[in-house]
């Protein structure tokens, strides 16, 4: 996967330094190449071929010679390890709800990890991107949900897949955290005592 650029990266950073100076919520955006490994696709569809091909193969009478019989399921295995090692192709493989739930997993766990569930309010937000996978999540704290209308925030949610989807990644970013500033800005007005309680994070796994 293509990294961001430092010009976008630094777009970003300053959309989330702007939202901050706006708004009391705490934002951190992270950019995942993928949201797993997928170890259950990358060595065990290999092995399942390298363990049947030898009798499927003598079978057939396609081959016959008790050394090449031996040699073949380390050759396929490793053949085959090595397709399925690009992102791209070994996530193609991985049944949809299984993509989702990692990719929801890995953006739960760094929705903790980067503290945002600790700022005053409950207004940490977190815009998740999983490239491979292509899948999208806006994680906001219990704040968020009790002063801001869900179907308002739900808008700002299906823009961002949108935009996520189907331009570059760095203006679909933007776009969503001005748009959640927009809403934030009112239920978590800006104040004297606005001190940044998460560090302004962009992350790219």
């Amino acid at each position: 996967m293509v990294p961001l650029t430092q010009a976008e990266r630094e777009q970003v950073l300053a959309a989330i330094a702007d939202a901050e100076l706006r708004s009391a919520a705490e934002f951190a955006v992270a950019v995942a190449g993928s949201a797993d490994r997928y170890p259950e696709i990358r060595l065990l569809a290999p092995a399942l071929i390298a363990v049947l091909a030898p009798p499927l193969v003598l079978a057939t009478g396609l081959l016959e010679d008790a050394f090449w019989l031996a040699i073949l399921p380390a050759g396929l295995f490793i053949a085959f390890s090595a397709i399925l090692l690009p992102d791209a192709i070994a996530v193609r493989l991985v049944p949809s709800r299984m993509r989702d739930d990692r990719a929801r997993r890995l953006a739960r766990t760094l929705f903790m990890d980067l503290g945002l569930t600790t700022p005053r309010d409950r207004a940490g937000v977190l815009l998740f991107i999983a490239r491979a996978e292509r899948r999208v999540e806006i994680l906001a704290g219990a704040g968020v949900a009790e002063r801001i209308d869900s179907e308002a925030w739900q808008m700002v949610v299906n823009q961002f897949v949108q935009a996520a989807r189907t331009g570059p990644l760095a203006t679909a970013l933007t776009d969503a955290i001005t748009a959640a500033t927009a809403l934030l800005s009112e239920a978590f007005p800006s104040d004297d005592r606005n001190p940044d309680e998460v560090p302004n994070r962009l992350i790219e796994l």
